[in-house]
């Protein structure tokens, strides 16, 4: 899956005498492995990819301009396979100046039997982790959702909510918005 535009319309701090938005772009990650030091399965971010926002381009978006999309063309996940049913993607903007928790659930199936708390889950069984991590970042937090594989696929197609900009569809997180690009899931 595909990140191909994104469109911001909060500068994350004063509009001017600011350099560019160093932005993050997040992916939960799960292992149905325990770590033989804390005997639990594992759940945190990985940083699927970062890039630098001009402010031009917020403040075209802030104007409604169509010019204030910003071509990223970045894969988030390379292969999203069908044992990861849900997934958490987030994005902030990194700021040394301050602090933000992110957190969501992210769902898997198991490929072995996995014991956890002395709770057994067998081959073939939905398990949730939670992901949770602290990032620096003061004002430019814009969300973390929850993607069920399913629900994403289904919804890559209809084109409903924000519509659909050059045949992609338009999702919205916070203050910005970003088209996402499918080959087969």
């Amino acid at each position: 899956m595909r990140i191909k535009e994104v469109y911001v319309t909060d500068y994350c701090g004063l509009p001017v005498f600011e350099g560019g938005l160093e932005m993050r772009v997040l992916r939960s990650k799960t292992t149905d492995v325990i770590n033989g030091d804390t005997w639990k399965v594992e759940g945190g971010f990985s940083s699927a990819f970062g890039f630098r926002l001009k402010r031009k381009y917020v403040r075209y978006a802030k104007k409604g301009w169509s010019k204030g999309w910003y071509t990223v063309n970045t894969a988030w996940d390379t292969n999203w396979s069908t044992d990861k049913t849900q997934q958490v993607f987030a994005v902030y903007e990194d700021d040394p100046s301050g602090k933000v928790k992110i957190s969501g659930t992210a769902k898997f199936i198991t490929k072995g039997t996995v014991k956890v708390d002395k709770v057994t889950f067998e081959k073939g069984s939905e398990v949730g982790i939670s992901c949770e991590a602290e990032y620096k970042t003061k004002n430019g937090f814009f969300g973390a959702v929850e993607w069920d594989r399913d629900w994403f696929t289904k919804t890559q197609e209809v084109g409903e909510g924000e519509g659909t900009r050059g045949g992609l569809q338009i999702r919205r997180m916070g203050d910005m918005k970003f088209t996402t690009s499918v080959r087969e899931l």
